[in-house]
């Protein structure tokens, strides 16, 4: 098997792993659960890759991202037009 074949395979189970345990994990945590029902040794690199660098998914965290919206409706004191017109007009 080569190289490119290799890695295709550990992306596809590190991401199959991902949806089941979240997004949002330490890339040991996946590395752990690929060896624990596959039996594959995976990297670190490939769980970069494949799920992207754990800064960045983070901020993309569904949680995080709720929480933020509703700091933004406690700023706009509850209205929730206002703070859909605030939202409307920062789109890049």
């Amino acid at each position: 098997m080569g190289n490119a074949e290799r890695e295709q395979t550990h992306r596809d189970m590190i991401q199959l792993v991902a949806r089941d345990i979240g997004n949002h994990l330490k890339p040991s945590e996946y590395i752990d659960e690929v060896y624990k029902r596959f039996g594959v040794e995976t990297t670190g690199s490939s769980v970069c890759k494949s799920l992207g660098s754990f800064a960045n998914r983070l901020r993309a965290d569904e949680k995080h991202l709720k929480k933020i919206g509703r700091q933004l409706i406690d700023e706009c004191y509850g209205d929730r037009d206002l703070a859909r017109y605030i939202l409307n007009h920062v789109r890049l």
